[in-house]
């Protein structure tokens, strides 16, 4: 018996241990993942902007996934809102670009065209539903003139939020949003 109470003693004092790393390890991991709710970071710029003003036709190439980001149907309906977002901005305030279907690239004067270079949203039902989780997106481009093949801006977005009602879909729709204000910014 006093062979074995050493052997207690230092399995409570090992597990005990264990006990304090992890709970040390999770509050730093907690603690570390500190985000601002909605937070927007772009990094834009005009290379052309006289190419920009005289307008044209324009096609909006759906972005696909970058480099180690997953090629999802949510990151594929983030893209199309991006679009959506770019489109509806253009055309609410008759911008001299006038949108053309992706179909008609083609014909097009000036294309965008980018990727989704980091996808982020919350695992599982618990952080999705219940709050914990958190969404991000960055989107990165440029808008191309088809003619000389030089490029008359490029961007780089990014956008996250804790907020359950705003999804992966929501801001790739506000991303594009603000890339059309950024075009309309520089047109007028």
């Amino acid at each position: 018996m006093r062979n074995g109470t050493p052997c207690l003693f230092y399995s409570i004092l090992l597990l005990s241990f264990f006990i304090g790393i992890n709970g040390c390890i999770f509050n730093l991991s907690k603690s570390s993942f500190v985000v601002r709710e909605e937070k927007v970071d772009g990094a834009n710029k005009v290379v052309d902007v006289s190419r920009l003003k005289e307008g044209g036709k324009l096609a909006i190439i759906p972005f696909r996934a970058g480099a180690g980001v997953p090629a999802t149907s949510d990151s594929e309906k983030a893209s199309l809102m991006f679009v959506k977002g770019v489109s509806e901005v253009l055309l609410a305030n008759n911008a001299s670009l006038s949108i053309v279907a992706v179909t008609e690239a083609d014909s097009a004067d000036l294309l965008i065209k980018g990727h989704i270079t980091s996808f982020k949203q919350p695992k599982g039902l618990r952080q999705r539903y219940f709050g914990g989780g958190q969404y991000a997106l960055t989107m990165a481009g440029k808008m191309i003139d088809q003619k000389t093949n030089q490029d008359v801006f490029y961007f780089s977005q990014h956008l996250n939020s804790k907020d359950k009602e705003i999804d992966i879909k929501e801001l790739g729709y506000q991303i594009g949003k603000k890339i059309g204000e950024f075009i309309l910014g520089h047109i007028k």
